[in-house]
């Protein structure tokens, strides 16, 4: 008698790294724009999605208690029809935030100019910087001999 085996098919998503009790900080976003913006509520959710993606890809796990601030600073979308029909000419999409978590500010940004790319491709850029820019903090404090 054989054994049956599951094969994964290519299509079937890579199953996530399980983590071992690391932990990133769940972000919490806030709206500041240096220039007037307007707020788009679809912003955050894709920023944070992208964050917990990232980390997740990396073993970590985002804390449920543990926050770090995030202030969006520099937000524009360019409206979508006229980013398909125009491209670069119709200007850019651009993103950018301000990062704080243990007394460190740390800054990630992201534009496009393409007509293919929208706002969602930027969001998730900018989540994916943010996650980079967190876990350097995470990792330096790991590697801190600990106070007797």
């Amino acid at each position: 008698m054989q054994a049956q085996v599951q094969v994964q098919d290519a299509a079937s998503p890579v199953p996530p790294k399980p983590h071992s009790g690391l932990q990133v900080p769940k972000l919490a976003i806030r709206w500041d724009c240096k220039e007037e913006c307007t707020v788009n509520e679809k912003v955050a959710p894709l920023i944070e999605k992208g964050y917990a993606d990232a980390a997740m890809k990396q073993g970590y796990a985002v804390s449920d208690s543990e926050t770090a601030e995030m202030v969006i600073t520099d937000y524009h979308q360019r409206p979508p029809g006229a980013r398909v029909m125009l491209g670069f000419l119709a200007g850019r999409d651009r993103l950018g935030v301000r990062i704080v978590y243990h007394a460190q500010e740390r800054k990630a940004e992201d534009y496009y100019a393409n007509s293919w790319l929208g706002m969602n491709s930027l969001c998730e850029s900018v989540a994916q910087k943010s996650y980079s820019e967190i876990i350097t903090i995470v990792k330096a404090e790991q590697a801190k001999p600990a106070a007797n």
